[in-house]
């Protein structure tokens, strides 16, 4: 994770100085665990992904369900330099099991 605003800090339960360069994947679970491989493979294919639904990791007493946007982020001369992702919340939160309140 490169850049991190305000609203994806909230749904984190963290600031962006701790996790900038952290793995995704260390911060929020995906069912099934390798959806993100797949999405950044569409992606590095030349295709666009689209929404994911998974778990915010990083607070232990309390987790979100979270929706992830995935899209290419090209470069300035259009070559694929990588992906965005657009944290969004789902619902309340939820206990430790992943199961809403």
């Amino acid at each position: 994770m490169q850049a991190v605003n305000p609203q994806a800090e909230r749904l984190l339960t963290c600031r962006a100085d701790e996790v900038r360069g952290v793995p995704l994947s260390r911060l929020i679970a995906t069912d099934p665990p390798d959806a993100f491989k797949e999405a950044f493979e569409r992606i590095l294919a030349g295709g666009r992904h689209g929404r994911l639904d998974a778990t915010s990791l990083t607070d232990a007493d309390r987790r979100r369900a979270v929706s992830l946007s995935i899209g290419p982020l090209d470069d300035p001369e259009g070559i694929g330099a990588g992906a965005a992702i657009v944290v969004g919340e789902i619902g309340r939160s939820c206990s430790g099991t992943g199961r809403p309140r």
